[in-house]
Protein backbone atom coordinates (compact mmCIF):
# COMPACT_ATOMS: atom_id res chain seq x y z
CA UNK A 1 0.00 0.00 0.00
CA UNK A 2 1.13 3.54 -0.82
CA UNK A 3 1.81 5.96 1.60
CA UNK A 4 0.61 9.62 2.19
CA UNK A 5 3.18 11.86 1.46
CA UNK A 6 3.39 15.77 0.99
CA UNK A 7 6.40 17.19 -0.71
CA UNK A 8 7.67 20.41 -2.30
CA UNK A 9 10.89 21.26 -4.56
CA UNK A 10 12.14 25.01 -4.58
CA UNK A 11 9.20 26.54 -3.15
CA UNK A 12 9.05 29.99 -3.17
CA UNK A 13 5.59 31.76 -1.60
CA UNK A 14 3.96 34.88 -0.38
CA UNK A 15 2.17 38.19 -0.99
CA UNK A 16 3.36 41.25 -3.29
CA UNK A 17 6.73 42.57 -1.72
CA UNK A 18 7.32 39.95 0.76
CA UNK A 19 8.64 36.71 0.59
CA UNK A 20 7.93 34.10 3.28
CA UNK A 21 9.65 31.01 2.04
CA UNK A 22 12.15 31.27 -1.00
CA UNK A 23 13.62 27.45 -2.33
CA UNK A 24 12.51 25.79 0.11
CA UNK A 25 12.53 21.51 -0.29
CA UNK A 26 11.22 19.06 2.01
CA UNK A 27 8.70 15.90 2.12
CA UNK A 28 6.34 14.46 4.86
CA UNK A 29 5.37 11.22 5.12
CA UNK A 30 2.28 11.91 6.87
CA UNK A 31 1.58 8.66 8.17
CA UNK A 32 4.31 9.28 10.08
CA UNK A 33 2.58 12.16 11.78
CA UNK A 34 -0.69 9.87 12.09
CA UNK A 35 -2.22 11.96 9.82
CA UNK A 36 -1.69 15.45 11.36
CA UNK A 37 0.99 17.47 11.32
CA UNK A 38 1.59 20.66 13.93
CA UNK A 39 2.77 23.82 12.40
CA UNK A 40 3.82 26.16 15.13
CA UNK A 41 5.20 29.38 15.15
CA UNK A 42 4.99 33.28 15.97
CA UNK A 43 2.29 34.81 14.45
CA UNK A 44 2.99 36.07 11.00
CA UNK A 45 5.24 33.99 10.55
CA UNK A 46 3.96 32.03 7.41
CA UNK A 47 2.14 29.33 8.82
CA UNK A 48 -1.45 29.85 7.29
CA UNK A 49 0.15 30.80 3.83
CA UNK A 50 2.23 27.60 3.62
CA UNK A 51 -1.37 26.01 4.32
CA UNK A 52 -2.50 27.97 2.01
CA UNK A 53 -0.25 27.03 -0.77
CA UNK A 54 -0.35 23.43 0.19
CA UNK A 55 -3.91 22.87 -0.22
CA UNK A 56 -3.56 24.50 -3.32
CA UNK A 57 -5.99 27.56 -2.28
CA UNK A 58 -3.05 29.98 -3.04
CA UNK A 59 -0.75 30.38 -6.08
CA UNK A 60 2.61 29.49 -5.61
CA UNK A 61 5.87 31.87 -6.63
CA UNK A 62 7.85 29.50 -7.71
CA UNK A 63 8.79 25.57 -7.50
CA UNK A 64 6.45 22.88 -7.29
CA UNK A 65 4.24 20.97 -4.62
CA UNK A 66 2.98 16.87 -4.88
CA UNK A 67 0.70 15.13 -3.02
CA UNK A 68 0.74 11.11 -3.31
CA UNK A 69 -2.06 9.51 -1.82
CA UNK A 70 -2.94 5.44 -1.21
CA UNK A 71 -5.17 4.66 -4.13
CA UNK A 72 -5.33 7.44 -5.72
CA UNK A 73 -3.01 9.19 -8.82
CA UNK A 74 -0.72 11.85 -7.66
CA UNK A 75 -0.99 15.54 -7.77
CA UNK A 76 1.14 18.22 -8.77
CA UNK A 77 1.26 21.87 -9.64
CA UNK A 78 3.88 24.80 -9.83
CA UNK A 79 4.02 28.45 -10.39
CA UNK A 80 2.81 27.72 -14.01
CA UNK A 81 -0.43 25.99 -13.67
CA UNK A 82 -2.29 24.08 -16.08
CA UNK A 83 -6.36 23.90 -16.28
CA UNK A 84 -5.49 20.18 -15.50
CA UNK A 85 -3.47 21.30 -12.18
CA UNK A 86 -6.77 23.43 -10.97
CA UNK A 87 -8.70 20.80 -11.75
CA UNK A 88 -6.62 18.30 -8.87
CA UNK A 89 -6.46 20.85 -6.67
CA UNK A 90 -10.35 21.18 -6.41
CA UNK A 91 -10.20 17.15 -6.45
CA UNK A 92 -7.53 17.58 -3.56
CA UNK A 93 -9.11 19.75 -1.13
CA UNK A 94 -12.56 18.10 -1.24
CA UNK A 95 -11.17 15.19 -0.99
CA UNK A 96 -8.28 14.62 0.60
CA UNK A 97 -7.23 17.41 2.98
CA UNK A 98 -8.33 19.87 5.35
CA UNK A 99 -6.93 21.91 7.96
CA UNK A 100 -8.17 23.98 11.16
CA UNK A 101 -7.00 27.68 12.15
CA UNK A 102 -6.12 28.35 16.06
CA UNK A 103 -8.85 31.66 15.59
CA UNK A 104 -11.27 32.57 13.18
CA UNK A 105 -10.55 32.22 9.34
CA UNK A 106 -13.38 34.31 7.92
CA UNK A 107 -13.06 36.93 5.28
CA UNK A 108 -14.43 39.82 6.41
CA UNK A 109 -15.28 40.88 2.78
CA UNK A 110 -17.56 38.02 2.05
CA UNK A 111 -20.68 36.76 3.17
CA UNK A 112 -21.08 33.43 5.35
CA UNK A 113 -22.32 31.46 2.30
CA UNK A 114 -19.22 33.09 -0.18
CA UNK A 115 -16.88 32.10 3.10
CA UNK A 116 -18.00 28.64 2.93
CA UNK A 117 -17.88 27.99 -0.77
CA UNK A 118 -14.30 29.70 -0.72
CA UNK A 119 -12.06 26.54 -1.03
Amino acid sequence: MSRFHVGWRDLSLGWPRHTVLKGSTSKLDLADWNYRVPIVGRTGCGKSTLLYALSGMMHIMGGNVRWAMPGKRKVEWSDSETAKARRQKRELRSGAFSFAFQDSALLPHLTVGENLAYP
